[in-house]
């Protein structure tokens, strides 16, 4: 197999990796309401903070984890052609991945709230840490 076909097939392997993390994202964005286990209420119970902050924060780390596939995949290329200028181009292009998938603190809040209206739990689990504090 020749090293260009290679490069292609990486690049591809990449750009999807980042689309799936941008879909990935959006689409649990736009699906945000979700009812939550007893496990992630409790977790979240004794760090203070609403459910919907732990699954933000998970899905924030999978899709820094996804964006840094690019970069990965750049190495590998490396290590077979020893081809410094794509190994580059690869870790630019994971670089500005994290850059644009990194978390975002008014969105953080507009699905707090969001869900807030949707979810009893939330708004239960926001009062009773109101009342531990008082």
């Amino acid at each position: 197999m020749p090293l260009e076909l290679i490069q292609y097939i990486l690049f591809v392997t990449g750009f999807g990796a980042l689309c799936f993390s941008y879909f990935y994202r959006r689409r649990w964005l736009k699906n945000a309401n979700y009812k939550f286990n007893n496990r992630i209420i409790e977790r979240a119970h004794k760090i203070g903070r609403p459910p919907i902050f732990l699954q933000y924060s998970s899905n924030v780390v999978f899709s820094g984890a996804v964006s840094l596939l690019p970069g990965l995949l750049g190495l590998l290329y490396f290590f077979i052609s020893k081809a410094w200028e794509t190994l580059y181009v690869f870790i630019v292009i994971s670089a500005i991945a994290l850059i644009y998938f990194r978390p975002h603190l008014k969105e953080l809040e507009r699905y707090i709230s969001n869900n807030d209206k949707g979810n009893k739990t939330t708004g239960e689990l926001n009062k009773a840490s109101e009342a531990d504090r008082e």
